[in-house]
């Protein structure tokens, strides 16, 4: 399977790390020339790219219309839902996946039939089970 990564930092290692354990194709997105570079060297096995994946020559540079997923992992809320959009509307990738920084934005992204999880909540329910206490799900 051929998944598209959009990210950089601790989060892109780990879900390349992740995805290659299972035997997927990772494709890596990411904005700076340098992280790209040190990527390569990492995970020789990861297509990487340096770019901007809300632009379309990217996604095309990075195959999108024969991957199976994208995930959009940048810190930024906005910037993964139009990657996601983009991916699903113009490449017709059935799977794409978001990630929200902020909680209050995972209902974009469900509103628009993006699956999102969102990184604050998943830290405090990690912190919380840290302490012992059993997490409490919230809806906003």
């Amino acid at each position: 399977m051929a998944v598209i990564v959009v990210g950089s930092g601790e989060l892109a290692v780990r879900l390349i790390t992740s995805l290659e354990s299972r035997g997927d194709e990772v494709i890596l997105i990411t904005p700076h020339v340098r992280d790209a570079e040190e990527f390569a060297l990492e995970f020789p096995r990861t297509m990487v790219l340096s770019g901007d994946a809300r632009d379309p020559a990217v996604l095309t540079q990075a195959q999108a219309a024969r991957a199976d997923r994208l995930i959009a992992a940048t810190g930024d809320d906005a910037e993964n839902l139009s990657i996601c959009l983009l991916a699903r509307e113009a490449f017709h990738l059935a799977m794409v996946a978001g990630l929200a920084g902020h909680a209050h934005n995972v209902r974009l992204f469900h509103a628009l039939g993006i699956p999102c999880i969102s990184c604050s909540e998943l830290v405090a329910d990690g912190v919380m089970a840290a302490l012992g206490e059993r997490p409490i799900a919230v809806t906003r």
